[in-house]
C-alpha cells in the first residue's frame, strides 16, 4: 500500500471513529423560549464539544425552543438546525454553524418524511401475547403493545434504536435503518436473574404515554404473588392496592369504587360481560388466576369503549396458551384445587388454554360454634387463537362457573345456587400498520335459583341474559390515535318467578352505542377525549304494571311486539396530562356516564345474597352519574408516589321503601325509591417497583352520603358501604427459589342501621330507626403472611412448588354481623329477644366473625 493510500485510510478511520463517537452522544434538554447562546452552552457542557459561529449572521440572543431526552448529539443539532434555518459541519471538537444557502419554506410547506413502524411483542418460548410492553424510539417513549401484543408508531427516515420493554423479561434492543414501512416481530425472553421478581406494572415511565394516573395493569405474575383466602391466589384481590377500591367485608371481594354503585363496575372477560365476579359468598372471583394474562382497571378516564361503566372498568384478557409446546399445571390446596393444560394446535399457528377449578367441601360458621352451610363451587375457563394470516387473527372464548349452597339450619331457604356463562367470538383485522379493526361477537348471562324447602318443587329463579356485536376501528398517526366504534346488544330479563309463575313479567331490551375516541400528543400534554351516544329501548311482548305519582298501583297495561318506552344519552368525557418535570405528572379529567340496567338486592351484607337485575323503564330511571378527579404523580424514580382527589355525583339509585319485600312481590317496581349520591375523596399511593424488596402502600380517605327525599326528606345520610379510612401496605420479597411477602389491611368498620329503641305492641317489642346507616362496626384489621419456595434447583421442564400462608395472623375477630340484646333459644336454633330484656338491660351490640387465624399450605407442580 502506497504512502498516499495509507493516508486516506487513516483519514477515513479517523473520520468514520469521530462520527461513530458524535453520533452515539446523548443529549438530555427541556430549554423552552431562551437565547441561542444558552441552548449552545447547554449541549457543549453536556456533549464535550464547542460550537464556532459567526455572531454577525447568526443572532445568538435568538430565543430558541428544544426539548430532548436522552437522545443522540446528530438528531439534537437537525432539530436546532431546522429551526433556525441552519446547517452544521463537525471538525475535530468544534460545531461549525452557518446559515442555510436555501431559502426556508413556511412551517405548513415543510414536509418531513415519516414511516411506520409496527409489529407483535411476545414471549419467545409461548408465543403468548405481551400485554402493554413499552415501545421506544430513539430513548423517547412512542407507545404501548395492545391486547394483541400489537404496536405502531411513526419514525422519520434515517437510522435509529428500537427498545422494547416487559417486566420480567429482557429488553429487546435493536437498530433499524428506517427507509420504508418496517414490520418487527420482537420475541422477548425472559431474564433469569429476575424471573421471580414482581413489579406492578402502572406504566412508569417519564413519558405521557401511559401515566400511573392513567390505568393500572395487573400481570399474571402480580396476580400469583398474594394469596387470599385459605391460601389460594386470586384474580381479583390485588385489586385492593388500589386506592379508592372498597372491598365489603372480611376477605370479600365485592367491591365499590370511588363512592359509586358495585353495580356500576364493568368487568369483561375476553370483552364478555360478567354479571356476578365471585364465589362462596364473595370469598373468591369467578376467574382462575392462572387463566389470566392481564388485568387492565380503569377508575379515573373510562375509554369510550366501554359503554355501561359508572365507576370501574376491570377488563381482565386471558392468556393465549402455548404456541410451541404442550404444558399441565396443578395446585392442590385443602379448600380448592386447579388444573390448567395448554399448547398448540399447529405449532405457531394456533394454539388452545383449558383451566379448571373445583372447591373441596366447605363449611362456615359464626363464631366457631355451629356450622350454618356448605358450600361448593367450580369454575371452566377455554380458548382457541388461530393466526390465519399476518393480517387475520380470531379467538374463541368460553367461560362458565357456578355455586351450590345448602343451608343447615332454620333458614329462609335450604339451598341456594347460580350460574355465570359468557363467551365471545372476536376477529382482528390489520387493514395497514395504522388501520386495525376489531370484531367481537359476545353473549353472558347470569341465573339465580332459590328452593325453600328439601322437599318442595318451589324454586325462587332470576335471570339476565346479555348477547351483542361490537366493532372498533383505530387509525394510528404518529403518537396519535382515534377509535370509532359502534355496540349493538340485546338483553333478555327474567328477574323473578317461581316454577312457571311470573312474580315479574320477562321483559327485553336494546341497547346501542356509537363512538368517538381520540388520543393526541402536544409536546408536553397528552389530551384524551371521546363522546359516545347511547340509545336503549323497551319492547314487548309483556306486561307493565303502573303507578301513580304516590307509588299506588292502578292497573296492567298488556303491551306487544313493539317499542314502548326509549331512552337516549350522550356520554363526554375528557382527560388532560401535563407533564411539569420529566418524572412529574399532572393530570385532571372528566366524565359523564349513564348505566340503563338496575341491581336489585335484597341485603346490604358483604356476602352475595337474593339479586335481580331489571332495565330501566317506565318505572325504572336510568343511573345517570359524573365524575372530576385532580392529580399528581411522580414516576419512573426509586419510590413512585401519587395523589389524586375526586369528586363524584350519583342520580337514581334505587332503595326500596320502608316494609318492602324483594320476594314473591309483583308490585316490587312500585316500592322502589330513587335517591342520590355525593361522594368524594383523596388518595395516596406510593411504591417501590425495583429491585428484590418491594413495597406498595395505598390510603384513601374518602366519604359517599345518599339522599332519598321520598324516605327521608332532605336528610343526608352515610352509605353503608361509607368507610372513612381505608389503609393497604404490601411488601415482598424475591431472591433465587424464595418468594416472601407480608400484606397489612384496615379500614373502618361497615355501616349497619342501628335501632335507636324499642316499643311494645301486644307484648312484642318492635325496634325505633332513625337514620339508615347510623351506627359503625368496630374497625377491620387483618395481617396475613406468604411464603413461596420453589423445590427444584433449577428450572427445568417439571417444576414444582409449595406455598405457605397465614391468613389473619393476628387472630383478630373482625365482625361481618351484628344483634342487639338476642341470645339463642333453648334449642339453640336461632335468635330471639326476650320481652323484658329491653327493661332490664341497656341496648348493647353483640358482634359475629367468620374467621380466626387460617394457616394454609398449597403444592403446585408445573410439566412441560
Amino acid at each position: 500500500m502506497n504512502t498516499f493510500a495509507r493516508k486516506i485510510l487513516i483519514i477515513s478511520i479517523f473520520f468514520l471513529s469521530t462520527t461513530s463517537l458524535f453520533s452515539q452522544q446523548l443529549i438530555t434538554l427541556e430549554l423552552r423560549n431562551k437565547p441561542l447562546k444558552t441552548v449552545l452552552q447547554n449541549i457543549s457542557r453536556q456533549s464535550g464539544y464547542f460550537f464556532a459561529y459567526s455572531s454577525d449572521k447568526i443572532n445568538n440572543n435568538q430565543k430558541v425552543t428544544i426539548i430532548a431526552e436522552k437522545q443522540p448529539l446528530n438528531i439534537v443539532l437537525q432539530k436546532l438546525c431546522d429551526q433556525l434555518n441552519l446547517t452544521y459541519t463537525i471538525a475535530e471538537k468544534q460545531i461549525i454553524l452557518k446559515p442555510s444557502t436555501e431559502i426556508p419554506k413556511p412551517l405548513h410547506q415543510r414536509t418531513i418524511q415519516y414511516f411506520t413502524i409496527s409489529g407483535y411483542v411476545t414471549d419467545s418460548t409461548s408465543g403468548e401475547n405481551l400485554i402493554g410492553a413499552n415501545i421506544y424510539l430513539d430513548q423517547k417513549l412512542k407507545g404501548f403493545s395492545n391486547e394483541l401484543g400489537y404496536f405502531t408508531i411513526k419514525s422519520s427516515k434515517g437510522l435509529h434504536q428500537l427498545k422494547i420493554q416487559y417486566t420480567g423479561y429482557k429488553s429487546f434492543v435493536k437498530k433499524i435503518n428506517i427507509q420504508n414501512d418496517t414490520f418487527i416481530k420482537a420475541k422477548l425472553t425472559i431474564e433469569p436473574q429476575i424471573l421471580d421478581i414482581v413489579v406492578v406494572t402502572a406504566k412508569n415511565n417519564t413519558g405521557l404515554s401511559n401515566s400511573s394516573l392513567d390505568f393500572q395493569d395487573f400481570k399474571r405474575q402480580i396476580i400469583l404473588r398474594n394469596p387470599g383466602l385459605g391460601g389460594t391466589f386470586d384474580a381479583l384481590k390485588n385489586l385492593q392496592a388500589i386506592p379508592g377500591f372498597n372491598f365489603m367485608g372480611d376477605g370479600s371481594l365485592i367491591f365499590n369504587v370511588r363512592g359509586g354503585l358495585r353495580s356500576q363496575n364493568l368487568i369483561t372477560i375476553d370483552d364478555a360481560p360478567l354479571f356476578n365476579p365471585v364465589h362462596l359468598l364473595g370469598f373468591f372471583s369467578s376467574i382462575s388466576p392462572y387463566a389470566i394474562n392481564t388485568i387492565r382497571v380503569f377508575k379515573d378516564y373510562i375509554p369510550v369503549k366501554y359503554p355501561g361503566a359508572g365507576s370501574a372498568v376491570i377488563d381482565i384478557q386471558l392468556r393465549n396458551g402455548n404456541y410451541y409446546r404442550k404444558q399441565i399445571q396443578a395446585v392442590i390446596n385443602p379448600i380448592l384445587n386447579s388444573y390448567l393444560i395448554d399448547g398448540p394446535i399447529t405449532k405457531g399457528r394456533s394454539s388452545f388454554m383449558l383451566t379448571l377449578r373445583h372447591s373441596n367441601y366447605l363449611n362456615f360458621n359464626l363464631n366457631n360454634k355451629k356450622s350454618l352451610l356448605n358450600i361448593n363451587f367450580a369454575d371452566l375457563q377455554a380458548k382457541l387463537n388461530f393466526k390465519l394470516s399476518k393480517s387475520n387473527k380470531i379467538s374463541i372464548t368460553g367461560v362458565l362457573g357456578g355455586d351450590k349452597i345448602k343451608l343447615t339450619q332454620n333458614f329462609l331457604a335450604s339451598k341456594i345456587w347460580w350460574y355465570n356463562a359468557a363467551g365471545t367470538f372476536r376477529w382482528f383485522h390489520t387493514f395497514s400498520p395504522n388501520l386495525l379493526l376489531k370484531t367481537v361477537a359476545y353473549a353472558g348471562s347470569y341465573t339465580y335459583f332459590l328452593q325453600f324447602k328439601p322437599d318442595t318443587t318451589n324454586i325462587f329463579n332470576s335471570l339476565i341474559f346479555k348477547t351483542g356485536i361490537k366493532s372498533d376501528l383505530t387509525y394510528h398517526f404518529n403518537q396519535n390515535s382515534i377509535l370509532l366504534g359502534a355496540n349493538l346488544n340485546y338483553y333478555y330479563f327474567n328477574p323473578a318467578n317461581i316454577n312457571d309463575y311470573a312474580y315479574l313479567p320477562s321483559q327485553n331490551a336494546t341497547e346501542n352505542s356509537f363512538y368517538l375516541g381520540s388520543q393526541w400528543y402536544f409536546d408536553d400534554f397528552k389530551l384524551n377525549a371521546g363522546l359516545s351516544y347511547r340509545f336503549f329501548a323497551n319492547f314487548g311482548p309483556t306486561y307493565l304494571y303502573q303507578f301513580d305519582r304516590l307509588h299506588n298501583f292502578i292497573g296492567i297495561d298488556t303491551i306487544g311486539f313493539k317499542i314502548y318506552h326509549t331512552f337516549s344519552a350522550l356520554e363526554p368525557r375528557i382527560s388532560l396530562s401535563y407533564k411539569l418535570l420529566p418524572r412529574w405528572i399532572i393530570k385532571c379529567s372528566w366524565g359523564k356516564y349513564y348505566q340503563f340496567l338496575q341491581l336489585l338486592s335484597n341485603s346490604i351484607s358483604p356476602f352475595t345474597t337474593v339479586e335481580a337485575w331489571l332495565p330501566s323503564s317506565p318505572n325504572i330511571p336510568p343511573i345517570k352519574s359524573w365524575q372530576a378527579a385532580l392529580g399528581i404523580a411522580k414516576i419512573n424514580s426509586e419510590i413512585n408516589f401519587s395523589v389524586e382527589v375526586y369528586y363524584k355525583k350519583i342520580f337514581n339509585f334505587v332503595e326500596f321503601s320502608n316494609f318492602s319485600s324483594l320476594l314473591f312481590n309483583p308490585y316490587i317496581e312500585g316500592q322502589l325509591r330513587f335517591g342520590h349520591a355525593v361522594s368524594s375523596g383523596i388518595e395516596i399511593s406510593a411504591r417501590r417497583d425495583k429491585g428484590r424488596l418491594n413495597f406498595w402502600l395505598a390510603y384513601n380517605y374518602s366519604r359517599t352520603f345518599f339522599q332519598t327525599p321520598d324516605l327521608w326528606g332532605n336528610a343526608w345520610y352515610p352509605a353503608h358501604y361509607d368507610k372513612p379510612h381505608i389503609f393497604y401496605f404490601n411488601l415482598a420479597y424475591n431472591k433465587n427459589r424464595l418468594q416472601a411477602g407480608l400484606t397489612f389491611i384496615y379500614t373502618s368498620g361497615n355501616r349497619f342501621t342501628a335501632p335507636v329503641g324499642f316499643y311494645e305492641v301486644l307484648d312484642h317489642l318492635a325496634p325505633v330507626y332513625s337514620l339508615p346507616n347510623n351506627a359503625q362496626m368496630p374497625p377491620y384489621q387483618r395481617l396475613d403472611l406468604f411464603l413461596k419456595y420453589r423445590l427444584n434447583r433449577k428450572k427445568r421442564n417439571f417444576e414444582h412448588y409449595l406455598t405457605l400462608s397465614i391468613f389473619n395472623v393476628l387472630n383478630r375477630k373482625n365482625a361481618v354481623l351484628v344483634s342487639f340484646n338476642k341470645i339463642y333459644d333453648q334449642q339453640n336454633n336461632y335468635f330471639y329477644v326476650p320481652d323484658n330484656y329491653i327493661y332490664q338491660y341497656q341496648i348493647s351490640p353483640s358482634f359475629y366473625y367468620l374467621f380466626k387465624t387460617i394457616p394454609m399450605i398449597s403444592y403446585t407442580f408445573l410439566l412441560k
